[in-house]
């Protein structure tokens, strides 16, 4: 069973306390925190004795280990892990330090020296929703910025703002065996073809909006110029 290490005099050269241990380490510009050191094959370890001290900065848990059996299970198949051995009890100390002042976000009334503790460490990022894919949009140039398109029609949908009777959504039938594969879109700030749901995106946010847009289907890119340039001369 892990334990964590007895700071406790054992001999006369061991310090007592982790503020006697850290005064004699350079002062740093920040306060940081002291590792809790672990080891499962001594009872009351000695921060002095000849083993190598393995810092885990990233793991199921941190802190000073003293046994890289323990170590090492605590970043095994630990996405992100981070660690690192050191021969003396000084350099494990300032590694950890160091560590500190680049990953730990303490309060700043944080006494230096205490004693580390999980919530003392960055918090993981919220997931927000990754914005649109441009991969299948491709941008034109519009031809005339004092058009105004009107509002795209859908079955079953159509927005109440009412559009100009000189323009209107052009929908093209095609094959009930092949989805809409490109779209030409027209609207107050877009001009250009996307894909079928890159179309489907722009329609929906339209029509919440209530603004106006026009959409075609199209097999080529010479057919969006040309229908791009029939808008804008019928405005």
């Amino acid at each position: 069973m892990t334990t964590i290490c007895s700071l406790l005099d054992s001999e006369d050269d061991i310090p007592s306390s982790p503020s006697s241990i850290t005064s004699s380490l350079p002062p740093m510009d920040t306060a940081t925190c002291f590792p809790p050191v672990f080891d499962s094959v001594t009872p009351n370890p000695s921060v002095k004795d000849k083993r190598r001290f393995y810092n885990v900065y990233s793991g199921d848990q941190c802190g000073c280990f003293r046994d890289w059996s323990d170590a090492s299970g605590r970043v095994s198949r630990v996405k992100g892990n981070r660690y690192k051995a050191y021969d003396t009890w000084e350099e494990a100390l300032d590694g950890w330090r160091q560590n500190c002042r680049s990953y730990h976000h303490h309060p700043a009334d944080f006494v230096d020296g205490t004693l580390f503790h999980p919530e003392t460490t960055s918090n993981v990022p919220e997931a927000a929703v990754p914005p649109p894919s441009q991969h299948n949009i491709v941008f034109l140039a519009r031809a005339a910025s004092s058009s105004r398109p009107s509002t795209p029609r859908r079955p079953a949908v159509r927005p109440s703002s009412p559009a100009s009777p000189s323009k209107h959504c052009y929908c093209t039938s095609t094959s009930t065996s092949h989805a809409p594969r490109h779209w030409a879109v027209s609207s107050t700030d877009f001009n250009g073809v996307v894909s079928t749901m890159q179309a489907s995106r722009l329609f929906d946010e339209a029509v919440g909006d209530r603004r106006e847009v026009d959409m075609r289907e199209i097999s080529s890119f010479d057919e969006a110029l040309e229908w791009f340039n029939r808008l804008s001369l019928s405005t």
